[in-house]
């Protein structure tokens, strides 16, 4: 074979070539930037990866605007290659232009639902019609929760049509804070820098009438429980220097929800049910495992949310919870004692 002359030797550029191709196989991904039906997918990878370093960048101001650039050529490439795994083409529309991504947000192809295509549009909004006009860098973290549930998306979405190791979770999963994270501080106001349509423009997307949005998927925040913790502690986490052991278990959990307090159930139940009293509601979340007995994160989010304030965990409930109780009651009236029968039997 080596004596074959038919075959021709490779020149000093192919072998270098090829030599580097063979060297930059990503073990933990599979994928290879030398390999043309991998590119898409590296580069959707590299790009959001670079939207979320920019954005927790301490010493990175422009955050949003750099964050919605760098998203939406993530997402542009991932769903240019979804588009040719799916149509066997390259995404190039009938004028010859390769497509957007407002163009492919919709497509059965992309598998997004409406919460997350919604999502996907506000930062596309917010890249086109308002960064540009933002002035003050302060202000930013009104789009907080939009972009956490856009890199969210983009992981789900990712894994979906590229395969479980194409994650970029696994690169995310740690960070370190030198002193306690600021829970749910959400009383950041616009800036008044800004004209007056621009503001509109941001409320109507951070603060949206649609219920539908209501959402995780739409926008969500981070929850920390901190708890002792080490070094074999396998979940994901965030160390806070300022108390010794200390870890942060994290929960994306839906923004701008109607939230009740206890009372404020009990109150909407007993208008229709006068019987049901606070130990009614204890037995019921109890019953039906909405939330645990101890102080803890882990909740049913449909119906109930936890969080952090000071050293307490302090709940709040969901208008389909009290739905919940009203058409359990409804259709058992004597449902109270008989939940807490089968819980002490």
């Amino acid at each position: 074979m080596l004596n074959d002359k038919t075959i021709s030797s490779a020149t000093e550029e192919e072998l270098e070539r090829f030599l580097k191709r063979q060297e930059s196989w990503d073990l933990n991904t599979g994928l290879n930037p030398f390999v043309p039906e991998h590119l898409r997918l590296w580069r959707a990878r590299e790009a959001m990866l670079s939207a979320i370093a920019i954005f927790n960048n301490p010493q990175q101001f422009f955050k949003a605007e750099s964050f919605c650039v760098n998203a939406c050529i993530a997402w542009t490439y991932l769903l240019h290659h979804a588009y040719t795994l799916a149509k066997g083409s390259e995404p190039i529309n009938s004028n010859g232009k390769y497509l957007s991504l407002s163009d492919m947000i919709t497509k059965p192809y992309a598998g997004l639902h409406y919460e997350q295509q919604a999502n996907l549009k506000s930062v596309i909004e917010i890249r086109d019609d308002a960064v540009h006009r933002y002035l003050d860098p302060n202000d930013e973290r009104i789009f907080d929760a939009l972009f956490l549930s856009c890199a969210i998306n983009f992981d789900f979405a990712l894994r979906t049509i590229g395969g479980e190791k194409k994650t970029i979770a696994d690169k995310l999963t740690f960070a370190l804070h030198l002193s306690a994270p600021k829970l749910n501080n959400t009383n950041i106001s616009l800036s008044a820098n800004l004209p007056n349509h621009v503001s509109q423009k941001i409320d109507s997307i951070v603060n949206p009438t649609d219920p539908k949005l209501q959402s995780s998927d739409y926008q969500s925040v981070i929850r920390a429980q901190l708890v002792k913790g080490n070094a074999q502690d396998s979940s994901t986490r965030i160390i806070n220097t300022g108390q010794a052991n200390g870890v942060a278990v994290l929960h994306p959990t839906p923004m701008n929800k109607p939230r009740l307090i206890a009372t404020e159930v009990v109150q909407k139940v007993a208008k229709r049910h006068p019987g049901f009293k606070m130990t009614s509601h204890t037995i019921a979340w109890k019953y039906f495992k909405v939330r645990e007995a101890n102080p803890s994160l882990s909740t049913d989010e449909k119906y109930c949310w936890a969080e952090v304030r000071g050293k307490s965990v302090n709940y709040s409930y969901s208008d389909a919870w009290v739905e919940k109780l009203i058409d359990e009651l409804n259709k058992y009236p004597n449902a109270i004692n008989d939940w807490k029968a089968k819980m002490t039997s």
